[in-house]
Protein backbone atom coordinates (compact mmCIF):
# COMPACT_ATOMS: atom_id res chain seq x y z
CA UNK A 1 0.00 0.00 0.00
CA UNK A 2 2.58 2.59 -1.31
CA UNK A 3 1.97 5.96 0.30
CA UNK A 4 -0.77 4.92 2.91
CA UNK A 5 -0.54 4.88 6.77
CA UNK A 6 -0.72 1.23 8.05
CA UNK A 7 -2.31 2.48 11.64
CA UNK A 8 -5.56 0.35 12.43
CA UNK A 9 -7.71 3.40 11.65
CA UNK A 10 -6.42 3.88 8.19
CA UNK A 11 -6.90 0.47 7.36
CA UNK A 12 -10.63 0.48 8.67
CA UNK A 13 -11.04 3.71 6.72
CA UNK A 14 -9.44 2.04 3.56
CA UNK A 15 -11.04 -1.65 3.56
CA UNK A 16 -14.86 0.44 4.29
CA UNK A 17 -14.20 3.35 1.39
CA UNK A 18 -13.37 0.98 -1.41
CA UNK A 19 -15.15 -1.70 -0.47
CA UNK A 20 -12.65 -4.47 0.55
CA UNK A 21 -13.66 -8.27 1.16
CA UNK A 22 -10.28 -9.93 1.41
CA UNK A 23 -6.99 -8.62 2.63
CA UNK A 24 -3.64 -9.73 3.96
CA UNK A 25 -0.67 -9.10 6.08
CA UNK A 26 1.13 -10.17 9.00
CA UNK A 27 0.14 -10.60 12.95
CA UNK A 28 0.77 -6.80 13.44
CA UNK A 29 -0.61 -5.51 10.91
CA UNK A 30 -4.08 -6.97 12.22
CA UNK A 31 -3.40 -6.64 15.63
CA UNK A 32 -3.30 -2.59 15.48
CA UNK A 33 -6.73 -2.96 13.67
CA UNK A 34 -8.46 -4.78 15.60
CA UNK A 35 -7.08 -2.96 18.70
CA UNK A 36 -8.77 0.11 16.60
CA UNK A 37 -11.72 -1.55 15.78
CA UNK A 38 -12.22 -2.38 19.64
CA UNK A 39 -11.14 1.08 21.00
CA UNK A 40 -13.41 2.62 18.44
CA UNK A 41 -16.44 0.18 19.03
CA UNK A 42 -16.93 -0.16 15.25
CA UNK A 43 -17.30 -3.33 13.12
CA UNK A 44 -16.14 -4.05 9.78
CA UNK A 45 -19.12 -3.84 7.17
CA UNK A 46 -17.25 -5.46 4.07
CA UNK A 47 -14.18 -7.36 5.47
CA UNK A 48 -15.18 -10.89 5.50
CA UNK A 49 -11.63 -13.08 5.19
CA UNK A 50 -7.78 -12.47 5.99
CA UNK A 51 -4.84 -13.74 5.31
CA UNK A 52 -2.23 -13.78 7.99
CA UNK A 53 1.51 -14.84 7.62
CA UNK A 54 5.04 -14.23 8.07
CA UNK A 55 4.82 -15.33 11.44
CA UNK A 56 2.58 -17.25 14.08
CA UNK A 57 -0.91 -15.63 14.53
CA UNK A 58 -1.72 -15.32 18.37
CA UNK A 59 -5.14 -17.32 19.15
CA UNK A 60 -6.39 -14.53 20.38
CA UNK A 61 -6.01 -12.35 17.31
CA UNK A 62 -8.04 -15.52 15.37
CA UNK A 63 -10.40 -15.36 18.01
CA UNK A 64 -11.05 -11.35 17.91
CA UNK A 65 -11.89 -11.65 14.09
CA UNK A 66 -13.59 -14.51 13.80
CA UNK A 67 -15.69 -14.76 16.87
CA UNK A 68 -16.15 -10.52 17.34
CA UNK A 69 -16.10 -9.30 14.13
CA UNK A 70 -17.12 -12.47 11.75
CA UNK A 71 -13.34 -12.11 9.55
CA UNK A 72 -12.35 -15.79 8.07
CA UNK A 73 -9.07 -15.76 8.95
CA UNK A 74 -6.49 -17.76 6.80
CA UNK A 75 -3.29 -18.54 8.68
CA UNK A 76 -0.39 -19.71 6.30
CA UNK A 77 2.92 -20.44 6.23
CA UNK A 78 5.39 -19.48 3.52
CA UNK A 79 8.75 -17.68 3.00
CA UNK A 80 9.90 -15.49 -0.05
CA UNK A 81 11.54 -18.98 -1.55
CA UNK A 82 8.24 -20.67 -1.85
CA UNK A 83 6.73 -17.60 -3.80
CA UNK A 84 5.14 -17.30 -0.94
CA UNK A 85 2.62 -20.04 0.23
CA UNK A 86 3.60 -23.16 1.26
CA UNK A 87 1.08 -24.34 3.93
CA UNK A 88 -2.43 -22.96 4.84
CA UNK A 89 -4.58 -23.79 7.75
CA UNK A 90 -8.32 -24.14 6.97
CA UNK A 91 -10.87 -26.35 8.31
CA UNK A 92 -12.21 -29.06 6.09
CA UNK A 93 -15.67 -30.68 6.28
CA UNK A 94 -14.69 -33.10 8.94
CA UNK A 95 -13.44 -30.24 11.62
CA UNK A 96 -16.33 -28.37 11.18
CA UNK A 97 -17.96 -30.75 14.02
CA UNK A 98 -15.12 -30.07 16.48
CA UNK A 99 -15.54 -27.99 19.34
CA UNK A 100 -14.32 -24.21 18.47
CA UNK A 101 -11.29 -24.73 21.15
CA UNK A 102 -10.46 -28.44 19.03
CA UNK A 103 -10.63 -25.62 15.59
CA UNK A 104 -8.63 -23.22 17.19
CA UNK A 105 -6.17 -25.96 18.06
CA UNK A 106 -5.65 -26.81 14.64
CA UNK A 107 -5.88 -23.14 13.15
CA UNK A 108 -3.19 -21.72 15.24
CA UNK A 109 -0.66 -24.52 13.24
CA UNK A 110 0.73 -23.98 10.17
CA UNK A 111 -1.90 -26.47 8.28
CA UNK A 112 -1.58 -28.56 5.48
CA UNK A 113 0.73 -28.16 2.04
CA UNK A 114 -1.21 -26.46 -0.91
CA UNK A 115 -1.95 -28.05 -3.95
CA UNK A 116 0.80 -29.35 -5.49
CA UNK A 117 3.50 -28.59 -2.90
CA UNK A 118 5.57 -31.32 -0.74
CA UNK A 119 6.84 -31.04 2.87
CA UNK A 120 8.59 -33.36 4.55
CA UNK A 121 10.74 -33.50 7.76
CA UNK A 122 14.08 -35.39 7.35
CA UNK A 123 17.24 -36.52 9.57
CA UNK A 124 19.96 -37.20 6.78
CA UNK A 125 18.13 -39.02 4.16
CA UNK A 126 15.66 -40.51 6.90
CA UNK A 127 11.92 -39.74 6.47
CA UNK A 128 10.40 -38.55 9.94
CA UNK A 129 7.17 -39.09 10.71
CA UNK A 130 4.25 -35.72 10.13
CA UNK A 131 3.43 -36.69 13.93
CA UNK A 132 3.96 -32.90 15.69
CA UNK A 133 6.98 -34.14 17.54
CA UNK A 134 9.44 -35.15 15.05
CA UNK A 135 12.32 -32.67 14.50
CA UNK A 136 14.42 -32.46 11.51
CA UNK A 137 15.14 -30.66 8.47
CA UNK A 138 12.15 -29.28 6.85
CA UNK A 139 12.36 -30.11 2.68
CA UNK A 140 9.50 -28.59 0.28
CA UNK A 141 9.26 -28.25 -3.25
CA UNK A 142 6.75 -27.21 -5.75
CA UNK A 143 6.70 -25.81 -9.33
CA UNK A 144 6.86 -22.28 -8.53
CA UNK A 145 9.31 -22.72 -5.55
CA UNK A 146 12.40 -20.59 -6.71
CA UNK A 147 15.57 -21.85 -5.03
CA UNK A 148 18.00 -25.10 -4.90
CA UNK A 149 18.87 -27.71 -2.18
CA UNK A 150 22.13 -27.91 -4.20
CA UNK A 151 25.18 -25.71 -4.64
CA UNK A 152 25.18 -23.67 -7.25
CA UNK A 153 25.01 -24.74 -10.41
CA UNK A 154 23.31 -28.45 -9.34
CA UNK A 155 20.11 -29.24 -10.09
Amino acid sequence: MPGQKVDGESLHRLFEHHGVTFANGVPTVWLVYVQYLQSAGVKPTTLNRVLIGGTACPRSLIEALQDDYGVEVLHVWGMTETSPVGTLSKALHKHKNLSKTEQRDRQVKPGRAVFGVEIGIRDGNKELPHDGKAFGDLVIRGPWMNFRTGPPGSS
